[in-house]
Order: structure tokens, then C-alpha cells, then sequence
């Protein structure tokens, strides 16, 4: 009786610890994807904006310069809040999932057969 607990439980575990890793490679993952974008977005808007600032620079025009970089600045800013909400949203999605694997883990029917003592055969 007890080794079927102990062999349950065991499995349990594994599953437990696969799942574990699983979501942990996926959040590892999404944060890796999140930056990589932050980086372009940010990249892509210095590029454009850079080349209008020191166009107006040159042509004299400080005031419009400065206006351009703050709004480079304010795009940057933008897209970086942008991107840490996608990637807060993925990371949550990623627990909410381990959250229902874990669950149905739990509930899985031959897990709970035999860890219930009536199912159980007593010798």
C-alpha cells in the first residue's frame, strides 16, 4: 500500500518538476524575445529620428532639433512600455498555463486512485 503512495507521489513529483522547468524555459524564453524587440524598436526609432536631428542641426534649426529628440525620447519611451506589457501579458499567460497543468495534474484520475486509501488494496 504505501509503496503505490510512494510511487504516485514520486511520479507526481516528476511531473511536477518537468512542468517546473518547462515554465521556466517559456518565461526565460519570452523575456529573451521581449528584449530582442525592445532593442529594434528603440534601434529602428534612433535611426529615424537620428537622421532628422542632425539634418536640423546642420541646417541651423536647434529648435526643431530638440523637438525632434524629444519626441524620439517620448516614441522610446513608448515602446518601451509597450514591450514590457506584451511581456508581462506572455508571463502571466505562461503561469496561468502552469497553474491549469498543475491543476490537472492533481486531478489527474490515476494520481488520485492510488494515493485514495479506500481504492487501496489491503492485504
Amino acid at each position: 500500500m504505501q509503496q503505490r503512495v510512494v510511487e504516485a507521489l514520486k511520479g507526481y513529483d516528476d511531473s511536477l518538476e518537468i512542468l517546473t522547468l518547462e515554465r521556466d524555459s517559456r518565461i526565460e524564453k519570452a523575456i529573451e524575445e521581449a528584449a530582442a524587440q525592445k532593442f529594434k524598436k528603440i534601434n529602428d526609432i534612433r535611426e529615424t529620428f537620428d537622421i532628422q536631428i542632425k539634418r536640423l542641426q546642420v541646417s541651423k534649426l536647434k529648435d526643431k532639433a530638440e523637438a525632434k529628440k524629444q519626441e524620439r525620447d517620448s516614441l522610446i519611451k513608448i515602446a518601451e512600455a509597450d514591450v514590457e506589457a506584451k511581456k508581462r501579458k506572455v508571463i502571466s499567460h505562461i503561469k496561468e498555463d502552469f497553474a491549469k497543468r498543475k491543476r490537472d495534474l492533481l486531478s489527474d484520475t490515476s494520481f488520485q486512485q492510488s494515493t485514495n486509501p479506500s481504492s487501496l488494496d489491503i492485504i
